[in-house]
């Protein structure tokens, strides 16, 4: 703890953890976790899909992409997408553009660190991603459709 900083005293944190219904581990930084019974019932449902999607089956033949949707220093969600570097333009800046992943291969180095992802192959399973962030492999053919900013290619 820093100088001027101070913890709750017990009383506060029931308080606290009752007014933005999360659990006083979250608030202590003892967890990283929200337990869903702290979430209200219709967000509870919305939260159980998108943890079911983590056992979605990758579609045979379908090309999948790797994407991050995480929270910067000012609390704005931050889209990242695995991408591979295919030439430079004429003033020396990078082209990338959006890396096909093998998904079974991306999803088990991704379980060694704990962050399990989620497989994105409906509309509404964007709209989950985009409503819980985290890691995400999905389907070339979404991103065609409905994301292609994914595909265009980035200059860096």
């Amino acid at each position: 703890m820093k100088a001027g900083e101070n913890l709750p005293d017990v009383y506060n944190l029931r308080r606290i953890s009752e007014e933005f219904n999360i659990s006083t581990d979250y608030i202590l930084g003892l967890t990283d976790e929200f337990e869903t019974k702290y979430l209200p019932k219709d967000v509870t449902s919305l939260f159980n899909r998108y943890k079911q999607m983590q056992s979605n089956p990758i579609k045979e033949g379908e090309d999948y992409y790797w994407i991050k949707l995480e929270l910067d220093e000012n609390n704005s969600y931050v889209r990242s997408i695995q991408t591979m570097w295919v030439g430079f333009t004429e003033d020396g800046r990078e082209i990338r553009v959006a890396r096909e992943v093998i998904p079974e291969k991306a999803i088990a180095l991704c379980k060694e660190v704990g962050d399990i992802p989620v497989i994105i192959n409906k509309i509404s399973e964007i709209g989950l991603f985009y409503l819980f962030g985290g890691t995400a492999m999905i389907s070339k053919k979404l991103c065609k459709e409905h994301l292609p900013e994914i595909l265009e290619p980035k200059i860096i």
